[in-house]
């Protein structure tokens, strides 16, 4: 096998071993934190693979169907939640989603302006984390940790994960 058999080999290795993550979002708020999230988490951990609808439906595409394709291959799911979503019906369709399809559920709510008392069941018993530097930098350290139980590959490191979340909440506010 010559060197580009090799890396087209590992290159192929690397893509089927990411984990794809779905986020849900509703709103501008949790939209420009979704956004955030979609650009920003990878560069924490380069297994993660996240699919935002805003980014990842083509246009004419019937966004429903994709929708369900892209919440079928999650291993995971983010919820971004805000006061004004909290009922949204798109989240509830999401998150229920994310729900069924992914066999041990992975779930989180990050929660934008809102307390862990705020949010009512069923969504109020995923996994909650307030939007924050230090609890979104646990929750990521979380992940990286039952993914490499799994799959020992990926890239982490709590710099790397510190100056993200920085650049990530400038953008949001």
């Amino acid at each position: 096998m010559d060197w580009r058999c090799r890396a087209a080999h590992r290159y192929n290795l690397d893509i089927m071993e990411k984990m794809k993550i779905f986020v849900s979002w509703s709103g501008p708020r949790s939209a420009a934190v979704a956004e955030a999230l979609k650009e920003y988490l990878p560069v924490i951990n380069n297994a993660f693979d996240l699919w935002l609808s805003s980014d990842d439906i083509e246009k004419g595409s019937r966004s429903t169907l994709e929708i369900a394709k892209a919440l079928t291959a999650a291993k995971a799911g983010i919820i971004c939640l805000t006061p004004n979503n909290l009922t949204a019906p798109w989240i509830l369709f999401e998150a229920g989603g994310i729900a069924k399809t992914v066999d041990e559920t992975r779930a989180c709510t990050i929660l934008i302006d809102l307390q862990p008392s705020d949010v009512s069941k069923p969504l109020g018993e995923v996994s909650a984390h307030q939007a924050e530097r230090k609890r979104t930098a646990e929750a990521c350290e979380g992940s990286e940790q039952r993914r490499r139980t799994e799959r020992p590959q990926g890239h982490r490191n709590r710099k790397g994960v510190q100056a993200v979340l920085a650049r990530t909440q400038s953008k949001v506010g």
